[in-house]
């Protein structure tokens, strides 16, 4: 690939990565329902013997990686959840350490308040939809443990793990600071976009309710490796044909994927994509190899189209560039670009 900037796919690009990320305009509204469910969910939890020690928003809203909501044009993005983390002291109403998982009493707190709303539950979250105004909230009820950034969860079906929320806001917002004209997350946000509009047709993976999804936390650790393996980082489309590249022969090989902080998961012999915040986490340790088999065909076919699409944009060769890029991200980029 050529060491120049091609002008136009990267105004292109760059046009249509501030059209995906959330409208601004959103956040106050955000801010009164993140208040109002502190506020409701914190006295009722409290009521029943738990003790919130911090409300804080989590996910991909903290880390500035979301996508808006766009379910027009052939594109099936549902746009992001809202998470938000109750840190819960390690105790329940019988002053013993928490053994069950805190999610149905969180759900029945939703439900108490928000009867006329969609309340629901994840494994690890109470969910509340806000049709309305197409707002959706992840309520996550973590436990704290001696180790002041480390978190505990009980899943809804007993499953623990720990975790670290300030961890992983913290690990996204250091490889932003690392781009001076391109920061990570706007890069991510491109990857997420991809990974909705591949699942559209995949066999695999798919957009509908509960489905099989590739999950986005996934994709938050294959970007940040990808991002620190390869040179590109200030060039949308050079820089997600290397990712792209890159995460084809990661996949293919099952190459194991791995931070600083942490190790491979020696408990599986197929791959490793290791939490960087837990080295015990391997995100794919129950995923069957037609799973790794189709990501890593998504993620060759990626390269090859990324590629045709910066050969046709060094060319001249504009219209043909942007077909290309609509394999990739879907017929909307054609009309949120230049």
């Amino acid at each position: 690939m050529s060491s120049m900037s091609p002008s136009i796919i990267q105004k292109r690009l760059k046009y249509f990565v501030e059209f995906i990320a959330p409208e601004r305009e959103e956040d106050p509204q955000i801010k009164a329902f993140f208040e109002e469910i502190r506020d409701v969910v914190s006295m009722l939890a409290l009521a029943d013997g738990y003790k919130v020690t911090t409300v804080q928003y989590a996910g991909s809203y903290a880390k500035h990686t979301g996508l808006r909501r766009y379910m027009t044009g052939g594109s099936e993005v549902e746009g992001q959840d809202i998470d938000i983390a109750f840190i819960l002291e390690n105790q329940d109403a019988t002053g013993n350490a928490i053994q069950r998982s805190p999610i149905p009493d969180f759900k029945r707190y939703l439900k108490q308040r928000w009867n006329e709303h969609l309340v629901d539950h994840t494994k690890s979250s109470a969910t509340l939809r806000i049709l309305k105004h197409k707002l959706s909230f992840d309520i996550v009820p973590i436990i704290k443990t001696p180790h002041s950034s480390i978190q505990r969860l009980i899943r809804i079906d007993r499953e623990e793990r720990t975790t670290s929320i300030q961890g992983h806001i913290e690990f996204v917002r250091a490889l932003n600071r690392r781009g001076k004209y391109i920061h990570f997350n706007n890069g991510l946000r491109l990857v997420k976009w991809w990974r909705y509009h591949q699942q559209i047709s995949s066999h695999v993976f798919r957009n509908d309710s509960g489905q099989d999804k590739v999950p986005s936390f996934l994709l938050d650790l294959l970007c940040a490796k990808a991002y620190l393996q390869t040179a590109v980082k200030n060039n949308y489309a050079e820089m997600l044909y290397q990712w792209f590249s890159y995460l084809a022969d990661v996949t293919r090989n099952r190459r194991p994927i791995y931070f600083e902080n942490g190790g491979t998961d020696e408990r599986t012999s197929h791959w490793q994509v290791i939490d960087p915040m837990d080295a015990t986490n391997n995100l794919v340790a129950k995923w069957p190899a037609y799973k790794m088999d189709e990501l890593a065909t998504w993620f060759q076919q990626a390269r090859d189209y990324m590629a045709v699409a910066i050969h046709y944009d060094l060319n001249n060769q504009h219209d043909q560039s942007l077909n290309a890029l609509k394999k990739l991200f879907g017929p909307s980029i054609k009309t949120q670009c230049i």
